[in-house]
């Protein structure tokens, strides 16, 4: 009998993918490189070749797979279990993934899901997010995703719900990727923050400081990590910037909270690393922010994580099938 799960969690620099078995303990992990060249054609080979050599390595045959289960960026097709969009993987056309991970596993489920959508998945299965049956996810790494539990189940609406990363917050805010001004993303995610510290720089209303003097001289060192270190350590131009963009993500997920109504809202991703700094420093936005028929309801914390909520969420798609 089939005992065992895989779980991807495709990424554009690499693959994170793990080994579980049926309650979602995990046997092995191990990453493989993202070769995104030549329109990304090499990647589910070599994804396929390294789960046949983590299963010889525990002497496994294909045989003791129930399923693969992935997180990817791009547009998901549930359906066909095809991925397109996914430009930073190459991947600008539907790509097959289900039909070619069959071909060499023969029998075996293949779900695919968003990369954020898997994340919340991980977060509500083995997580901070698993004693809540309404769960919001937000990643804030390079752009900001989300993912939405509800009543247990994600919530992925006609395909594409949760990308909250594109909630217009300014709109005579920085150019966003998606075309659109202002969008959250542009502003609170680690790149919003760096944009933010640069063009606050050119201001002379800013207040000064020696860190101010420093992102002026030195553009290409700043990143949101080292902002958020000199606003713990009292930088006022630091502080400033941190306060701006958290008041417009505070914003942002009160209107969220006020349309869906989770009980907690998990914030991951690279900016999350700054921790309860980053919970107070958003919060009066949001609690200013809350209808007040749900204040004190909602929940903020921090996902608990990391690297492994995709590959677990991911592998969650396969469980969840074999109880359905």
């Amino acid at each position: 009998m089939a005992e065992y799960i895989v779980g991807i969690d495709l990424g554009g620099t690499s693959a994170k993918l793990a080994l579980f078995d049926r309650q979602l303990d995990k046997v092995g992990r191990w990453q493989v490189a993202t070769n995104a060249k030549n329109g990304g054609q090499a990647i589910i080979p070599d994804l396929i070749a390294s789960i046949q050599s983590e299963l010889q390595e525990h002497k496994l045959a294909s045989s003791d797979l129930i399923g693969i289960g992935m997180g990817t960026p791009g547009s998901i097709d549930r359906q066909a279990g095809s991925v397109q969009g996914a430009f930073n993987l190459g991947w600008a056309k539907a790509q097959d993934i289900r039909g070619a991970f069959q071909e060499v596993f023969p029998g075996v489920k293949v779900a695919l899901e968003n990369d954020a959508n898997v994340a919340a998945l991980g977060e509500h299965a083995k997580g901070a997010g698993k004693d809540y049956r309404h769960l919001l996810l937000v990643t804030l790494g390079t752009g900001i995703g989300g993912g939405l539990i509800v009543n247990d189940q994600l919530l992925v609406g006609a395909g594409n719900a949760g990308e909250i990363g594109h909630i217009q917050a300014n709109p005579e805010g920085f150019l966003c990727t998606c075309g659109n001004r202002g969008c959250i993303e542009t502003i609170a995610s680690a790149t919003g923050f760096r944009q933010t510290a640069l063009a606050r720089a050119k201001q002379e209303e800013s207040p000064e400081s020696s860190f101010k003097s420093f992102v002026q001289a030195h553009p290409d060192r700043i990143d949101a990590e080292l902002i958020f270190e000199k606003a713990r350590a009292k930088d006022a131009f630091a502080q400033a910037v941190v306060e701006e963009c958290l008041t417009y993500l505070g914003r942002c997920l009160s209107q969220i909270a006020n349309s869906v109504h989770p009980q907690c809202i998990l914030l991951g991703g690279g900016v999350a690393q700054a921790g309860n700094y980053l919970i107070q420093g958003l919060k009066p936005a949001f609690e200013a922010g809350l209808y007040p028929g749900i204040k004190g309801s909602v929940e903020i914390k921090i996902a608990s994580l990391g690297n492994d909520a995709g590959m677990i969420g991911a592998a969650s798609l396969i469980q969840n099938d074999l109880k359905e």
